[in-house]
This record gives structure tokens, sequence and C-alpha cells, in this order.
């Protein structure tokens, strides 16, 4: 399944940026996995959830909304943070448009929100037989008479502790500083992305929606702003890995962004951009990556967090 995930990796990476250079780069860079236990040797969710993400980010390069769906759909179905994945069907079939036109097709709107449903499907069933399973009998626990009584909710805040800044203990002060280097990246490509091309793209698409003021045409900042990686295309994505990234950090387990960085094609593409622009910093995460491999594969075979 690795295979078959760097394989796509490297597809999708050839639609986006349009170099083929850069699509070795980043499949190289991929092969220094966040979490190698987790995604290469041991049967977790993880490495179905990435597989199933790749390929529906694949099809939504190709513009095929509902084959891209159904692999979000059954990609929510090995992690619940898989309802992101809507915001790539949002951002393909509604906001990118408003880009070079001020009018999308009711019929598309309903079809997009249909696609949302259907990937948040497993997501909304598990949840439903949860509240079925305890909350329809007779002695029902307190979790249930909640606004939101949602059992996924519940466990996480009673058993793992999960909830806004919940987490932001001493205690936890080595989590944090393991799951460092991979959110680091990641708001350092996303946050330097959005700068050169994000927030100029957002405020063409609001321009066109409140001023109509189209064809979209966007202003390039410096020569920069023409690498590969820096393009309209790598938007989503990097607008998807900093709301994901500030969601472990305030709200979650930080230090699972280990297991998760490697779902994200941005996190290979931040390397990738890391080797290009900054090639020392790059040498850095590569030593870091490696020694990390080796102590969390140790730290894995003796039981010892994190798991």
């Amino acid at each position: 399944m690795f295979c078959i995930t760097t394989k796509t990796l490297y597809e999708l990476t050839l639609l986006e940026s349009g170099s083929q250079q850069v699509g070795m780069l980043a499949t190289a860079c991929s092969l220094l996995v966040t979490s190698p236990a987790a995604l290469l040797h041991a049967p977790y969710a993880e490495p179905f959830f990435t597989f199933l993400s790749y390929k529906g980010l694949l099809q939504c390069a190709h513009k095929n909304w509902l084959r891209a769906s159904l692999y979000f759909m059954l990609a929510c179905c090995f992690r619940s943070n898989g309802a992101l994945l809507v915001g790539y069907i949002v951002w393909g079939m509604i906001i990118e448009p408003l880009q070079y036109s001020m009018f999308i097709k009711p019929t598309t709107i309903l079809y997009s929100i249909l696609l949302c449903c259907l990937i948040v499907s497993p997501i909304v069933f598990h949840q439903a037989s949860g509240y079925y399973a305890f909350c329809m009998v007779d002695m029902a626990p307190d979790w249930c008479q909640h606004r939101t009584p949602l059992i996924y909710t519940h466990v996480q805040s009673t058993y793992w502790d999960v909830g806004l800044f919940k987490y932001w203990t001493i205690a936890q002060s080595p989590n944090f500083l393991i799951a460092t280097p991979p959110l680091a990246l990641l708001f350092w490509a996303s946050w330097t992305h959005m700068k050169r091309r994000g927030f100029s793209q957002l405020a063409a698409i609001s321009d066109s929606i409140w001023l109509g003021r189209i064809p979209y045409r966007i202003r390039v900042n410096s020569q920069n702003d023409f690498t590969p990686l820096v393009t309209d295309r790598i938007t989503p994505h990097a607008i998807y890995a900093m709301i994901f990234s500030l969601i472990l950090i305030f709200s979650s387990h930080i230090q699972i962004v280990l297991r998760l960085a490697a779902s994200m094609p941005f996190t290979y593409w931040a390397a990738a951009r890391l080797w290009i622009e900054h090639p020392k910093t790059a040498k850095i995460w590569a030593t870091w990556s490696v020694l990390w491999a080796v102590i969390s594969l140790t730290a894995w075979g003796l039981f010892l967090p994190p798991a």
C-alpha cells in the first residue's frame, strides 16, 4: 500500500506543480515519514486513511468529484478528521470557479452539498449508532442529554481529555517538543504560500463575489512566486494544512501530527520547497527525520509513547 500511495503522490504532485523534477523531489521526501512504525510496519488506520486521501485528491485534480467523494467517504471510515476533506470538494466546485465567474449554477451547489453529505456519512452513521445503542434505553448516560449528544465527543473529552487548551499542561511538554518539527514545517510552508499567492487569490475571489470584478488576475510579488509549489492549485492544500495544524495545537493530542502529517501531500511539498529555497535547513529536517525514525521505531517496539 505504501508503494501505491507513493506513486499516487508523484502523480498528484506532477499534476499540481507541472514539474517532473519537483514530483521526484516530493516523492523522495515522502520516504522520510514522520511515523514509520504507524505508517509502514503496524496495522494502523493511518496508512489506509493516507492512501484513500491521496486517491481522492488525485481525483479532485482531475475534477472527477464523485469518485473523489467516494474515496474521501472511505477515508472517513478510518479517521473522523476525514470530514475536513469536504473542503476540497467545496473549493473545487464552488470557490475556485468564482475566480472566473460571478455565477455558480444552483445544480452545481446542490450537487456539491450532496457530495459533502456522502463524504461525512460514515461519521454520521457511527454517531447515530452510538446514540441508539446508549441513549435509547432507560438508564441513559448523562452525555445523552447534551445539546449535541455525540458519543465520539463524549469519549474524547472524558477518556482522552481532548478539548480546547486541555492538552496545554507541563506534563505534555515532551509531546509538544516532538511535534514541533513537522508543525513548524507545515506552518512555514502554508503561511508563506498564503502570503505569496493565497491571500491575493482569496481577495480576488471576494472581489468576484461582492464587486463583480472578473476575470481573475493575481499579482506576482517576487521572482520566488514562480516556484512550481507556490501556485493557485496548491492554495486549498495550504489552507487545509493550516487549519488542521491549528486544530492539533489547540484542541487535540498534538503528537498525533507525527502520524497524520503524512496524510497531507502538502507535508512533502513543504519539504520539497525547503530543499529548493533553504537547502541548509532541509538538511537539518532530513537529519531529524532519520533520527526520529530510529527513536520512534525503538519506542514502538518497547511499547513506549508516543504510540
